[in-house]
Order: structure tokens, then sequence, then C-alpha cells
């Protein structure tokens, strides 16, 4: 045993200094411990057959320790411990086997965190519920239909936090997608978003392609696999395929045909066939580049039309300057022929 003191205030001036003795020791007889130990449920003891209702005990064990650091409990007689704890009575609990076509139900979940009704990530409650839950396992298909599908037990409780829950999207791949909820802490849940506003995640074109050759790109429209081109109709849905003539690859062939219905994983490859080849929107209205080909078509055909007004226009001819013309002077000599 020992035990120790500590210095308030030491000695100032001519006062008398503190001992320097601050821990006694002493020898002393270890007192043993007594205690109640609870033990482990024992498995449901059915009386008679082997199902239906029964019980579960445990034992209550009296158990001393001598106190030293190396010593273990020993069990020891009852009445050493003193009077059963009152806290602890429950030796016996209920339960039941069940038997062959009866409905099974496994053990209750773990209580949920305190949960609040709210709007908008917002509450005026003062007080939420804590649940948990439970569900049957099928023992016989006989008696499926008389088992609930889930029991769900709820308790009052405090504390609780409101959030938001929204739907979250993966890229699009094959024209597939996953979708998942997510809470505003960014925790990923199952439940709380709305059901009905679930993203879809498989994407249809709308009409479908049935077309030979036809596949749905990503953008959500018919299109044609390699070594074919669109042709489409005035309402922009495609029309049908048409082989681009002078792409003779066999093997290339030969893998168009042995998946022709197959989407090639290209994007650049949708995004360059619906720049070059569709001319119509899915509106029926033509789109951007068109106008732009027949503007810039129309500035050739008045260049080459002016170009060949200024070619063709023949220049005027100059009038020649007449040369000086010099008098002459005639003189007659009489004679009769003149």
């Amino acid at each position: 045993m020992l035990r120790t003191r500590s210095v308030i205030m030491p000695a100032q001036g001519e006062g008398r200094p503190c001992p320097a003795e601050l821990t006694q020791y002493r020898s002393c007889v270890v007192k043993p411990c007594y205690s109640w130990i609870l033990g482990e449920w024992s498995p449901c003891k059915v009386e008679g057959g082997q199902c239906g209702d029964g019980i579960q005990v445990r034992n209550l064990t009296c158990m001393v320790h001598d106190g030293s650091l190396s010593a273990s409990s020993k069990q020891v007689e009852s009445a050493l411990c003193g009077e059963l704890p009152s806290k602890d009575g429950a030796l016996q609990l209920p339960c039941s086997v069940p038997c062959p076509g009866d409905c099974h139900l496994t053990d209750w979940s773990e209580w949920s965190s305190c949960e609040l009704t709210c709007i908008d990530g917002r509450s005026f409650e003062t007080m939420g519920r804590q649940s948990r839950s439970r569900t049957f396992i099928i023992q016989s298909l006989e008696n499926q239909d008389s088992c609930p599908e889930q029991e769900v037990a709820t308790r009052p409780c405090s504390g609780g936090k409101c959030y938001n829950y929204v739907w979250k999207t993966s890229l699009w791949q094959d024209n597939e997608r996953t979708a998942w909820c997510q809470r505003s802490d960014g925790m990923n849940v199952t439940g709380g978003c709305p059901i009905q506003m679930q993203p879809a995640t498989t994407r249809h074109c709308n009409p479908a392609c049935r077309k030979p050759f036809s596949y749905c790109t990503q953008t959500g429209v018919c299109g044609c696999e390699r070594g074919y081109t669109e042709i489409m109709r005035s309402n922009g849905f495609l029309d049908y395929c048409m082989k681009i003539p002078g792409l003779e690859d066999k093997k290339a062939d030969v893998k168009t045909n042995a998946a022709k219905h197959k989407p090639v994983n290209s994007k650049m490859h949708d995004i360059f066939k619906g720049w070059s080849i569709q001319p119509f929107n899915q509106d029926g209205r033509l789109k951007i580049w068109v106008y732009a080909v027949l503007a810039g078509g129309f500035l050739i055909l008045v260049s080459m039309i002016f170009t060949s007004y200024l070619v063709c226009k023949k220049p005027k001819q100059q009038q020649p300057v007449p040369p000086q013309q010099k008098c002459l002077t005639l003189a007659y000599d009489g004679d009769v022929d003149m």
C-alpha cells in the first residue's frame, strides 16, 4: 500500500523547509474480489419433439480474483458472492425453433440512425425515429405466402439530422449507365431519392433502329455501322444504310457481317457522321453546316461569273491617227491633154 503528498507552498524566508519524504509504503494483505459473471445464452431448448416454443438460458457464476496482475479468476461457491444482482436478473428468455412449414424470421437488425421527416433538407420536428427490421427465411415454397416480406419496428429518438438526396449517374457506355442515390454529406445510400425521379439507365432510339446495318448511337439517334453511310429522310430519321463503294476490306466485311447489330464504341465516329452525312436535325430543319456550304458555293459561283466577265470582255480598239497629207500644187503648161 502507498500514500503520497505534494508541496502546496514551498518555504520562504526563514521558514522551515518542507520534508523530503513525499511517499510512504507499507505492506498489506490482498483481499480476494468476488463477483457474479454472466455466461453466454444457450441454444433454444424445446421440451419433447424437435421444434416449437422453448427457452434460452444463461448461467450466473460466482468468480474470485486475488487482486494480483498475474492471477486469473476462479469459480467458487455462490454464497461468497452474496445476493444475486437484480438489474441483470434475466437468466431465461422465451424462444422458438421453427417447425417444417412454419414462418422463420431472421434476428432483428441494429437500430438505424435517428431520422427526421425533412422537406428540402429542413425539419421542424424535435424528435425523430429509429427503425430496425428483420425478414423471413424461406424453408419451403408452400409457406412463403404466409410469412411477411419484412417486419419493421420503430422507436422515438433525438439528435437526428436532415439531408438532401439527389440522383447521380455515370457516363453513357454503349447506351448503358448506372444510377445511384447520394446524400448531401456525400454518402451513397439506398432509399431517400424519389423513385419516380430515377434517371433511365438504358437509352433507346425512338423509333428503334431496325434497318440493316444500323444501331443506336451515343447521341440517341440511329446510325450506320462502319463501311456504310446514312441515307436520311426529310424529317431527320434514318431511311437506310448504303454501303460505301471502294471499301473492299474482307476482314472488315467479315467482322461487320458477324456482328450486324453490335454498336461501334466510337464517339468520334458518331460525331463525324453527324457532321458529314446528316443534313437535317431531328426536328426536320437543316443543320448550320448546310447553310454554310450553300453560302460558300454561292460566293464561289458569283466569283466565277465575275472572273469570266472580266476575261471575256473585249477592250476598245483605238482609232489610228491618219498621216498628215501634203498639199499638191498643180502647174498648167498649156497642154491640150490637160
